[in-house]
């Protein structure tokens, strides 16, 4: 099968535009601090995060490449090329897993380690910790579910024929990703709508900054977007171009999301 993620302009111009704004906000940061030496903690969360991204959409072209549509096995010629590709592609289906994993959740750190700052001198801070430990602790609880959850040994994963169903469908796994994600999401999301009014964190209320928060808004809510819609393609098509497109779509979105906000210097 040709490859259809890097072949498609879509995922090209999401990957180009995150990189963009990722390094347009390390410029901006160093204007802002005054060295590239002084650049901190969320800054170097970023660049892991558009990095992940990245590695997925390349992941992605390998998952389409390498592994058949799904259906009967019986309709293949079980031929040892045909077992490797398949095991190929079904190893590469569960990095993609773990690289979404990683990139969104880094994405998340990034945006709390912002908030963490603004939020220095006002009542909120307690409720950056918390949004903190509940996103550490869905993470932990993602990769145990993925890893030694529901599809054991982790070998199943790539098995032809796995007994298992949730090594094949991922079923119970997408369930508990989506409640997770749309929960860490929303409370992310509330966090800056009270610095609108805030005076104390210096952020003006102009009608430019707040156009500026509400599309940043907008972007979050399209990534919760993104986190749904991607699963349930998935869950109802299993390979499809539409899967893979949302995957790129929720991942790069994030990254929109939690830099644009640094980018005002430049």
């Amino acid at each position: 099968t040709a490859p259809m993620v890097l072949g498609q302009p879509e995922a090209l111009i999401w990957c180009v535009v995150s990189w963009t704004v990722v390094v347009l906000r390390l410029i901006s940061r160093r204007m802002r601090l005054g060295g590239w030496r002084r650049l901190q903690l969320e800054d170097a969360v970023a660049v892991l995060a558009v990095l992940s991204a990245s590695a997925l959409m390349v992941v992605l072209d390998g998952v389409q490449t390498y592994w058949p549509a799904p259906g009967p096995l019986t309709s293949y010629k079980w031929t040892p090329q045909f077992v490797r590709n398949r095991t190929l592609g079904q190893k590469l289906r569960i990095t993609t897993e773990e690289l979404l994993l990683v990139s969104v959740w880094t994405t998340k750190a990034g945006l709390l380690l912002m908030y963490h700052q603004l939020t220095e001198l006002t009542n909120q801070r307690k409720q950056v910790l918390f949004t903190a430990v509940y996103v550490a602790v869905s993470f932990v609880v993602l990769e145990l579910a993925l890893t030694v959850g529901w599809c054991r040994p982790f070998s199943e994963y790539w098995a032809m024929i796995p007994e298992n169903k949730e090594c094949r469908v991922y079923t119970n796994y997408y369930i508990m990703l989506i409640a997770f994600n749309v929960s860490t999401d929303l409370l992310i999301l509330i966090i800056p709508l009270p610095l609108l009014r805030s005076r104390k964190v210096g952020i003006r209320r102009s009608w430019r900054t707040k156009l500026i928060i509400l599309a940043i808004l907008a972007l979050g809510v399209f990534t919760i977007t993104c986190s749904v819609v991607s699963k349930i393609f998935f869950l109802q098509k299993l390979r499809s171009l539409e899967t893979l497109s949302w995957y790129t779509r929720e991942a790069f979105t994030a990254i929109l999301c939690a830099n644009l906000s640094r980018c005002m210097p430049v």
